[in-house]
């Protein structure tokens, strides 16, 4: 089944009425909702994207024009959304074999979350399929047009949300780590939520960094205690350095240390956990994790990301900070029998002494004297103290 018979619906015909103002032209960063909903089922390879308006469709219809958006008037839109939701079905070519609905205001969900969910469709594992974060179903879910009878005929309660709940025996979830998926703009406060997502970027939160650690991870026991405390480690650096006049992005700093270790158990498990995190839409991510375990240092200038995580990858045994010579003691007690192994662990060393150097020069400060204030009364290694420090 190829993407061109799979129709995107954007429902943009309601009021609006707890937010105020018009929803589908509100700004959000650089572009309006109605740009983000459309632009996610693009860069989705979504080619057939309809737009259905009604509130105030005469200010919406020029800017879907201009866009080049086909759009559907629903003219019984103060019925409410299942009304839009009929009136789209209604348009949808007999060909189509299945639909995403989506409400204008959820407009962050990442282009890899449709992959994911027409990839599941593909594979004939539902004919409802539903995005999950975190164990909630959110939204765009995708619906096999073979439901589209019985949709016309629904007159239960609930609109669609009533209709999917009455046939869930053909629904399936599809993970992803994607928390957009449940942010929707209903009050001011919703709206502040979206832009702090919106200036993110690229950048996973820390909710979803938990989340891929938990659906790509191999089962390696203590990862993420590990990868908790590296993440800790990496913001109290950074935070020193900031204090010195860099301009560390703490968001990238966080997610760096959280996922450096996604791909552990694999072969060079850094590049493959790179590989991985730009395939999901996290290239600044990836860049930083890539070169945790091998890393060429600059010689001048402020201390980059990438050295700031292999540095603090460097301190962290296990879930506990420890002293450089202490861990290359144990590591070469380890594998004091293999040549190359004694090689790599004195040349990565190495490299954490000369980012330690150049970190200490920068801040003007000793490293152990800045990890002993800021870590010295911390829990050890909790998800609430990370989300504390990330602060």
């Amino acid at each position: 089944m190829g993407k061109e018979n799979i129709t995107a619906l954007i429902l943009a015909a309601g009021y609006s009425s707890r937010l105020g103002g018009f929803k589908p032209l509100l700004q959000l960063g650089e572009q309006t909702l109605w740009e983000w909903t459309s632009k996610l089922f693009r860069r989705a390879g979504i080619e057939d994207i309809r737009v259905v308006v009604g509130h105030r469709a005469e200010e919406l219809i020029p800017w879907l024009k201009k866009g080049k958006l086909s759009w559907v008037l629903n003219p019984n839109y103060h019925q409410g959304m299942f009304s839009s939701v009929f009136t789209g079905v209604e348009s949808i070519e007999k060909d189509c074999e299945a639909f995403f609905v989506l409400p204008v205001d959820i407009p962050l969900v990442r282009p890899q979350t449709i992959r994911a969910l027409v990839a599941a469709y593909r594979e004939g594992r539902g004919s409802i399929l539903y995005p999950v974060f975190a164990g909630t179903r959110g939204h765009p879910p995708l619906i096999s047009t073979a439901h589209v009878e019985a949709l016309r005929g629904y007159t239960g309660l609930e609109g669609l949300c009533g209709f999917l709940d009455s046939h869930d025996e053909r629904a399936i979830e599809v993970e992803v780590a994607d928390e957009g998926i449940l942010l929707d703009v209903d009050t001011r406060s919703d709206y502040e939520k979206l832009m702090a997502k919106c200036e993110r970027g690229g950048i996973p939160t820390v909710a979803e960094c938990l989340e891929l650690l938990r659906m790509h991870m191999k089962p390696v026991s203590g990862v993420v205690e590990h990868s908790v405390k590296v993440a800790q480690v990496s913001l109290c650096l950074a935070r020193a350095l900031n204090r010195s006049g860099c301009r560390m992005n703490m968001e990238v700093v966080t997610a760096a240390g959280l996922l450096h270790d996604l791909a552990r158990g694999n072969p060079r498990h850094a590049e493959a956990g790179a590989e991985l995190l730009r395939s999901l839409g996290y290239p600044e991510v990836a860049e930083v994790v890539s070169v945790h375990m091998n890393i060429t240092i600059e010689k001048k200038g402020v201390v980059s990301p990438q050295e700031l995580l292999y540095l603090a990858d460097k301190l962290v045994e296990g879930n506990k900070v420890i002293p450089f010579e202490e861990r290359l003691h144990e590591k070469l007690c380890r594998y004091g029998g293999d040549p190359e192994a004694r090689q790599a662990l004195s040349s990565r060393m190495t490299n954490a002494r000369r980012i330690k150097e150049k970190f200490e020069a920068y801040t003007h400060q000793s490293l152990s004297a800045i990890l002993a204030e800021t870590l010295g009364e911390a829990p050890h290694g909790g998800v609430d103290d990370l989300l504390g420090t990330a602060r």
